[in-house]
């Protein structure tokens, strides 16, 4: 999920410079991250679709286990956000 969302910010980000947008106008990834179970995709420079795209893998991302990455769920437990499947539900964060 996380490579294919890269690629397709690369993709408009290619389109935008063929289009002759300006280097400092292009979108540039600051930071990725995981925050409570969820993805982080920080981008200067984006736009609506870049943003829709984001949303998008960020909502699909609270359920992928984050131990082996198969459908999970997001729980809480003892105030603690995981995404875990079922297999991996008993298993402590780290």
């Amino acid at each position: 999920m996380l490579l294919l969302l890269s690629e397709s910010i690369e993709k408009i980000a290619s389109t935008m410079k063929a289009e002759g947008a300006d280097e400092d106008k292009l979108p540039l990834v600051c930071q990725v991250k995981e925050k409570l179970s969820g993805l982080r995709y920080y981008i200067e420079h984006r736009n609506y679709d870049i943003k829709a795209m984001i949303e998008k893998a960020k909502q699909k991302s609270y359920g992928i286990c984050d131990v082996c990455g198969g459908a999970g769920q997001l729980r809480i437990f003892e105030g603690i956000y995981m995404a875990r499947c079922h297999e991996h539900l008993k298993t402590r964060a780290s």
